[in-house]
Parts: C-alpha cells; structure tokens; sequence
C-alpha cells in the first residue's frame, strides 16, 4: 500500500495464509477493497488504533492516530487462483476463479459460486460488469458471453446468456468500457470492441497487438492498453497512425527497435525486420541471416555499428558504411551464445548480457 508517500507491506492478519502473487483488485459500493491472488480472495480490512504516551507525571495522553490495514482471507475462498474481479449494481462482488468458478461475495462473505461451464466451454479468465448492469465473462478460448438477470437471485436460472463472437480472437484477458459505453475485449491476440451485433471488431490502427492485460481511458478520450508481452501502447483516435498494416507486422511480437539514418530495425521472435522511410520491409543479406531467429535486442553505438543480440546465436556486429556483418560466439570469447542485450560504455567499450556472459 502507498499511503503519504510510504509504501507499507500488507500482511495476513492471520499470519499464516500467504498471498504471494496478486492478480486483481476491485472495490465495492462501501469501499472495501477486495484482492484476487494465486492462493484465495482476501479483503483489506483498516485499522486505526490511539497511541497513548506517557507523560511526565505519570498521566497518560492520547497521540496521533496510527493507521494500518491488514489482509483478512474471505472463508471458502482458500486456495483457490482469482483471476479478475467485479463488482455488480447490487454491490455483489464476482471473483473469476480457477476450474471455472465464479465466487460471489457480499460483505466479505461468500454467499455462493456459480460454475461458468453453464454458459463457456473453456476455463473463465475473466469477468466484468458493465454500467447496464450486465455480466461479460470471457474464456481461455474463443468464447465471450454477457450475462443479464432476469431473477432476484444468484443461480444460474437467474441470468440469461447472450454468446458474442470473439472471431479469430482468443483468451479473453479482462473486459473495460469507455466513457461511450463501448465495451472492450483485450486478447492474447488482439483487442476489439464489440459492436452492435455482438462480435469483436478491431479498430483500424490496432491491429498486431498480442497479450493485452489491461486498458484505461484517460480523461482526453484516449486509449492506453497494456501488454504482459510487448508493453504500453498509446492510441488517438485521429492522431495516431499504426504502421503495422504497411511493414506486414500483424501479429508479430516486436522485442526491440532501432531508427537511424531513415532506416528501421525491428527485432523480433522470428528475424530481423528492416523498414525503409516510407515503413515498407526491405530484404538483404543482414535479414537473412537472422530470418527464423530471435533477436532479442538492438543497439547502435556512437561509431554507427550495429550490434544485434540473436538469442540461442550470438551476437551479430554490423558496420552499414562498409556493409560488414559479423557473427561473434563463444569461440570469440563470449561466455555463452544466449545473448540479450548490449550497452555501450563511457570508453566506448559494449558490455553484452546473457544467461552466461557479462
């Protein structure tokens, strides 16, 4: 917890349970924060004690508030993985967990489970409730529905279900609306919207994206989308032109790029990608080399050479005046030809980093 510019461990109250890997947090409609981790759902619950100091005399006087905050496990939750949190109209909290369960929890209670294998083939990664009250719920595989409650309870007969069509898109990550009430469906392969026919629609310009966990919308209307693969992609709408169409990078990971003297290098999972000013890919001798390979990072020193770390290969030096390419392995002194980055120092000197070599 970061609280007055301290960040504050927050342990078990019952100094047993160990919620070491945190997977989502949610609060409800009084405030309670509820958090899923790998081992259970807990709620935070605050504390504020009265410090009492003694004074010169004898006597005894109240001191400042001390605040702290303590994990408490919701009972039945015990064990199991919570991968995404909401928390419904009526201030219900649902927790997606493992083998398809759905935990619904009121007042730090758990008033019941449901079984998403009703209405999802595969495994619910994740579950979301929209400002209409509706449930979206999301799969490891290609399957998104929306739930609306038709009765006054929590059983299954008490929603409807309605199948949306996820398209070639797979591993519903997590679910988010924007200010518009569109709702977004982030992927292992993608994001999309969902229109009004019920089916994913990705965006011109979002095309590419892979492993997308999260998004937010900031208060200009624009999108920030997050990935556990490629990292933090910025779109708006309007101003923001995707060039993945053009360089034929949809649904390449990129892992590193460089631009220098109007050329792009792009490092990824299966080559080298070379981009000329207009972004369109060009081919030579330096992108077959690395063609099927990992190049796993790319660095230009201030000579102007090129060093490509070509994991599992070695490291590849590149002089673009003179058009040399060199590969350098463990037979030239490398500890290991599991390579990941390199970094030129103050004497000019490039430091290479690996599993086994520094």
């Amino acid at each position: 917890m970061y609280e007055n510019g301290v960040f504050t461990s927050v342990s078990c109250a019952d100094g047993e349970t160990g919620f070491y890997s945190v997977r989502s947090f949610i609060s409800d409609q009084k405030g309670t924060v509820y958090v899923g981790t790998t081992s259970g759902l807990a709620q935070i619950v605050f504390a504020d004690e009265t410090e009492e100091t003694e004074t010169t005399g004898g006597d005894t006087e109240e001191g400042a508030a001390a605040s702290g905050c303590e994990m408490v496990p919701v009972d039945g939750t015990e064990g199991r993985v919570v991968y995404d949190l909401t928390c419904d109209s009526a201030g219900v909290v649902w927790g997606c967990a493992d083998n398809s369960k759905l935990l619904l929890v009121s007042d730090g209670a758990l008033m019941g489970t449901l079984s998403a294998d009703a209405w999802l083939e595969n495994d619910c990664y994740s579950v979301y409730c929209a400002s209409d009250g509706c449930i979206y719920l999301g799969s490891g595989g290609s399957e998104a529905v929306r739930l609306c409650q038709t009765g006054d309870g929590y059983t299954t007969a008490d929603f409807a279900a309605e199948e949306i069509d996820t398209g070639e898109l797979y591993t519903v990550n997590r679910f988010y609306e924007t200010a518009d009430g569109t709702i977004w469906g982030l992927c292992d392969n993608g994001i999309a919207q969902i229109d009004d026919s019920d089916t994913f629609q990705t965006p011109d310009g979002m095309s590419g994206m892979i492993s997308c966990c999260a998004m937010i919308e900031d208060y200009e209307g624009n999108i920030w989308v997050a990935s556990s693969r490629t990292g933090l992609t910025y779109y708006s709408e309007g101003r923001f032109y995707n060039y993945n169409d053009r360089a034929k990078l949809e649904g390449v990971a990129v892992n590193a790029i460089v631009r220098c003297e109007g050329y792009t290098y792009l490092g990824t999972d299966s080559g080298l990608i070379l981009l000329d000013e207009e972004m369109l890919p060009i081919e030579n001798e330096l992108t077959e080399m690395m063609d099927g390979k990992r190049v796993r990072h790319i660095n230009c020193d201030s000579s102007g050479t090129f060093w490509f770390c070509v994991y599992g290969t070695g490291l590849v030096q590149y002089i673009p005046e003179s058009g040399e390419i060199r590969l350098l392995t463990e037979e030239d002194g490398l500890l290991g030809n599991q390579v990941r980055l390199t970094l030129e120092l103050s004497d000019g000197a490039i430091a290479v980093g690996g599993e086994s070599t520094f």
